[in-house]
């Protein structure tokens, strides 16, 4: 796990040690900072949009890894004030953003938070 915040990773190890999963956890600002060396089996974003990484990601997906992420589309506007645009994907947005991977699921629509979410997974799999 990759974030901004030592409580998220404080969080997170605590919640990964209860259950016995064991997880490689960074203290990283993918803003400034490259992303930690791969290969990763998984990578799940939620609520967090930087086109610019997705190509990075993907290139570090390990064979048969997952690129899953969950985002909110500009059509969260009409409920919400934010994310601002920048933050927001386009309609029908999200299955260009895994380009060089196999979608298996893509969804557009209002999620039970209220948010109108892509969500998209994809596999590094091919054939």
């Amino acid at each position: 796990m990759v974030d901004t915040s030592e409580v998220a990773i404080d969080i997170t190890r605590e919640r990964a040690a209860e259950a016995g999963v064991d997880l490689d956890l960074f203290h990283t600002d993918l803003v400034a900072e490259d992303l930690p060396a791969g290969p990763w089996d998984l990578v799940l974003m939620i609520h967090y949009l930087q086109r610019d990484l997705l190509p990075r990601v993907i290139d570090h997906l390990s064979d048969n890894g997952l690129l899953a992420f969950s985002v909110a589309t500009v059509r969260n506007l009409e409920r919400h004030e934010r994310p601002a645009v920048p933050y927001l994907l386009d309609e029908g947005e999200a299955p260009s953003l895994a380009e060089g991977l196999r979608i298996v699921h893509y969804a557009e629509g209002w999620s039970i938070e209220d948010r109108h979410e892509a969500r998209l997974v994809a596999t590094n799999a091919h054939g």
